[in-house]
């Protein structure tokens, strides 16, 4: 199954990545940084229709793939009818303090967090 995960990673998220490659991603993986953490946090309010009704928000650790930050995210916000639509995953690319790419119900993040990603709480979403 991890090694089903990671070959997807691979293909899904940057192409021609091995699966040793991927292996090495997520075992070299990263606590979020401040930085990350501040750069979702205003792509989150700036995007989402209620971003402050978020809860039950965490932050994956972040992987490095060809000079990109990639991370995952939980959490459970409000759509545009005031209702919760339960705690989703989603995936964020950064690229130079940027969030370059956002992908709601990411299934490369499902895939990992069950594969073994970890995850952190993060109050910042929670806080808005």
């Amino acid at each position: 199954m991890r090694k089903t995960f990671l070959a997807l990673v691979g293909v899904a998220l940057v192409a021609c990545v091995s699966v040793e490659q991927g292996a090495d991603i997520v075992a070299t993986s990263t606590p979020p940084s401040q930085s990350d953490r501040a750069v979702i946090s205003d792509y989150v309010r700036n995007t989402y229709t209620d971003p402050y009704s978020i809860r039950d928000a965490e932050i994956s650790n972040a992987m490095t793939i060809h000079g990109k930050r990639w991370l995952c995210l939980y959490l459970n916000a409000k759509n545009s009818h005031g209702e919760y639509t339960g705690r989703k995953i989603a995936g964020v690319n950064i690229v130079g303090g940027n969030v370059v790419g956002y992908w709601r119900d990411h299934a490369d993040c499902e895939k990992a967090a069950g594969s073994g990603l970890r995850f952190h709480p993060f109050p910042e979403l929670e806080k808005l």
